[in-house]
């Protein structure tokens, strides 16, 4: 037993362990030896930054450590030897599950992702569409990667690599053929949740144009169609350098030259579906 108030260079897990319990459900830090008024009492302080909210830290023998850096040494019995980062950005929730060690090219937002380590990082089903963990925090490996992000038109799957987004349908493009698409990658079917390697395609943003949902606000249920309140008619137009198709008696009719353009101009035949 080490005598409270002696300097050490570096805590081992046995003396970590001897003053300190750790919940890896909760994060916290609370302390089993000590003065007897603090002992079941949480341990450590918040120390702030200008760029986060703060971590916790707690001194132990003369030296003051990360709260997070500990927990890796009361689980494992080392110090990470690289950085370790708290997935949900929150650096106060040190619960186990939290936290994953980074290698030093996961942190510098400059690394080129590449095909190897991307493959390296999860697998892809392409007859499924999704990515799942092969390489992170154990309770994590094979479980579904990214997280949902909305846009205006319609949510999409992304997933974190070097500190950085990346859409998972690019992702794919660069795990299948081994680099990014080019253009704009337009999924076929109008579902953009649905990275399936068949429902994905490298088009410029003319041809992705030519594949789009049925806006929301549209009234007529057929894209290019309008009711003109002005001229009491029908109008229909083609996003064709802005084409004016015509004034209609009925929407029948526009609908039908808005279709007939369609065709002329080459439009993908689920455009403006739901």
């Amino acid at each position: 037993m080490i005598p409270i108030g002696t300097k050490l260079d570096q805590i081992t897990a046995e003396q970590l362990r001897h003053r300190l319990h750790y919940a890896p459900e909760t994060g916290v830090f609370t302390w089993r030896t000590g003065q007897s008024n603090y002992v079941g009492k949480t341990a450590g302080w918040i120390t702030r930054s200008r760029n986060h909210m703060g971590y916790f830290s707690i001194t132990l023998h003369g030296k003051t450590y990360k709260a997070h850096r500990l927990a890796h040494l009361w689980m494992t019995g080392a110090f990470p030897v690289y950085q370790l980062s708290h997935k949900d950005g929150d650096c106060l929730n040190n619960k186990w599950d939290n936290l994953i060690e980074l290698m030093p090219q996961e942190n510098d937002r400059k690394a080129e992702l590449t095909q190897e380590y991307l493959k390296s990082r999860v697998d892809y089903n392409s007859s499924t569409g999704i990515f799942t963990w092969k390489l992170t925090i154990s309770d994590l490996i094979g479980k579904p990667a990214g997280n949902l992000r909305y846009t205006r038109d319609c949510p999409y799957w992304e997933i974190g690599f070097y500190g950085k987004s990346y859409m998972a349908h690019r992702l794919v493009f660069l795990y299948m053929t081994g680099s990014f698409p080019v253009n704009q990658v337009d999924h076929i079917d109008g579902n953009g949740l649905n990275n399936r390697w068949e429902n994905l395609r490298d088009v410029t943003h003319t041809e992705n144009r030519k594949n789009d949902k049925l806006h929301r606000h549209n009234t007529s249920g057929t894209m290019g169609v309008s009711y003109c309140k002005l001229y009491k008619k029908w109008r229909a137009r083609i996003g064709i350098k802005g084409k004016h198709l015509g004034y209609f008696e009925s929407k029948e009719k526009a609908i039908s030259a808005r279709k007939k353009a369609e065709l002329e101009f080459g439009f993908h035949p689920n455009h403006g579906k739901r």
